[in-house]
This record gives C-alpha cells, structure tokens and sequence, in this order.
C-alpha cells in the first residue's frame, strides 16, 4: 500500500478543530450552534478535510497497485506498456437464397439475442447450392460480438430473394468439443490485467526471451486474460503456453482459429530459435456438493462467487493439485456464511499438464 496512515473523516476533523478552538478561548462554554465560532470551525474542518483528500489520491498515484486508471495508465507508460485496446469480432456466415442474388457490402446483420449489430465486410452473390459464405465483423467493439458457431444472426433490412437468417460459421473440435466462430472480439483490458502485466515487466525486466516473457507475450493478446508459459513441451527449443479468455461469453477455452492467431503473435516476439506452441487447455469441471448455513438465495450466490474466484487465482494448466482446504476456504468467505460442509470432492483434486479446473454445477444438500 502507498502509506499506512489512516485518513480522519470529517466527523473526526470537526471535532479537532472544536476542541482545539475552545482550548484557546477563555471559559469553558460549549460552541453554540450556528455561532461564528461554530461556523469557523466547520469552515476550516472543510478546507482540512479536502486538503486531506488531495494528500490521499497523491499518495496513491505514486504507486502503481493503488493508482486509479489514468494513474496506472501513466505508470505502465513509463515502461513501455499501453493498455490494449477493445477489439470487434469477426468470422464468417452462411447465407441462402436464390442463385445469383447479390449481397452488398456493409449489408447490416442483428443478434436477436442480445440486438448487437454486425455488418458484412465484402460483397457476396447467392452460389450453386442457393448459398455463399460472407464475412462479417461486429459493428461495435467488445467480446460480447464474439458468438458461437451455428448461431442464427438475421439481416437488419431485408434483402430481395436473400433469406432473412443467416448461420454463423466457425470450427468445431470433436476431441475437446471447443467451436469458434465469430472471433476476435475484445473488451478494453480492465486495471487488473494491466497491472498484472506491469508487475510482471517491472519484476521480469525486459522480454527478451527468458523463462516467464511467453506467458507475458501471451498476455499482450486482446482478450488473453490467463496463460501458462511450459518450456521444452515438445522437447528442446519448444515452449508451449495454454491461455484463456475469461472475458469471452462464448467460453474460456479458445478455438483453434484463436489459438493460431495467438501462436502466430508469439511467434513473431519470440527469439527466432525458439519454436512457440499455443495451447487451449482441456476443461474439466469441479461439481461440488455442498451444505452451506443459513441456506439462502443470497448466501448460495456468494459461495459461487468465491469458488469462482478461487479458481481463477489459484487454478493452472501447468498440472497441479487443489487442495480441499482451498475449497473450503473459499466456501468460508461468502458473504452471510456461518458454517459448512464440504461432501464432494473428498480428496484433493489433482489435474494433469493441459487440464484446467472450472466451476460446473454446485449441489446444495
């Protein structure tokens, strides 16, 4: 932290300024109200307290842990590092409809779900079998734009002899049952992911290719939010890094077609030498089961909101053990918990290299 002092409220100022105003008066009258006296008083216990409030935000910019954002941002400035920016998503869809019908460019498309707009980013005519593949990116940044394949997307304004929906095109992996399909799309990189990246410079020094500057190079990706640097994965002069996109409300393990751009954008970083592998980890779900008092609506949310906390500080594709005692530990910081017990898991958790616990259902008994 910046400083360990501890700001006085205004109560506390006033009441300082009082007694310190009475003790230079003769007589031992309390102040009355709305006397000059009184009014003396409140005005310099204002001034002081403002006068204390610039003290502590100065403070605070000092350091980069406790700045506010503009702060931050001027602290990782100073070592080269920019906040990374939203990102629109981007892919493909499938349009039907009569052979030889064009679609024009900037031809606007809306989710029904969420009415998100997209737009075609090229011109497309209707081919043999009544269809074409057209790509698309969002109108607007964010991951909200990111959407899974096979996601339906309908034309703003109706296109003559086009079909009104069109299907969203992607990849999807049989063996890890990950799809993809519009990609790309990135929120702006929130405080704690810049700070992350910032302590990770200013502690690791400049990257240059030394253990620990994949995953930070990782991290530089928009939308990469955790990742886990595994030198030698494939033998000598391979590193592999699994990553994530929390942010993505498709899912945190990435598709192939991320994946690839991810490992392309190291790649390029990364000393000639050295072969990059990118990684999505396999996903594998904890489903606890769980007595909790007092059993409310409440107190279940916060038991959910800590677990998923928990496993966002403590879990790793790197292969590692979560103990029970983390479990329980998290559990026992929910808001509103008095006691309870943990019936599944029974035994420490231990996950292979690749594997990444997540949250799945929790059973409340």
């Amino acid at each position: 932290m910046a400083s360990n002092i501890e700001r006085p409220t205004l109560a506390e100022i006033q009441r300082r300024v009082f007694a310190d105003f009475r003790a230079e008066l003769p007589g031992d009258e309390p102040a009355i109200p709305l006397s000059t006296e009184f009014a003396f008083c409140v005005a310099i216990a204002g001034a002081s307290h403002l006068k204390n409030g610039r003290i502590d935000y100065a403070m605070r910019q000092q350091f980069a842990d406790t700045a506010d954002t503009e702060g931050l941002d001027h602290h990782a400035s100073v070592w080269g590092i920019t906040r990374l920016q939203p990102q629109k998503s981007q892919g493909s869809v499938q349009a039907t409809g009569t052979i030889g019908t064009a679609i024009p460019i900037s031809s606007g498309l809306t989710s029904p779900n969420d009415d998100l707009l997209f737009v075609t980013t090229a011109a497309a005519v209707i081919g043999a079998g009544g269809q074409v593949i057209v790509p698309v990116e969002a109108a607007d940044t964010g991951s909200a734009g990111n959407k899974d394949i096979f996601t339906k997307l309908e034309f703003s304004t109706p296109i003559p002899n086009v079909d009104s929906e069109v299907t969203v095109q992607g990849v999807f992996d049989l063996i890890t049952g990950v799809s993809s399909g519009l990609i790309t799309g990135a929120d702006l990189e929130s405080d704690d992911l810049l700070l992350k990246r910032l302590l990770f410079r200013i502690q690791g020094g400049k990257l240059i290719g030394k253990p620990g500057d994949w995953e930070a190079w990782a991290l530089e990706y928009p939308g990469v939010t955790r990742a886990w640097e595994v030198p030698n994965i494939s033998g000598p002069g391979t590193v592999g890094v699994f990553f994530v996109t929390d942010g993505d409300p498709v899912s945190v393990i990435p598709g192939a077609p991320l994946v690839a751009l991810v490992g392309v954008d190291i790649a390029a970083k990364a000393p000639t030498p050295v072969t990059t592998i990118a990684l999505a980890p396999t996903e594998v779900q904890i489903n606890p089961e769980i007595i909790i008092s007092p059993d409310t609506p409440e107190v279940r949310t916060a038991v959910e909101l800590e677990l998923n906390d928990m496993l966002l500080r403590e879990a790793s594709a790197k292969g590692f053990t979560l103990s029970l005692s983390k479990i329980t530990e998290a559990i026992s910081r929910a808001p509103g918990e008095d006691s309870n017990v943990l019936i599944l898991p029974t035994t420490d958790q231990v996950y292979a290299l690749g594997e990444l616990p997540t949250l799945g259902s929790i059973t409340w008994s």
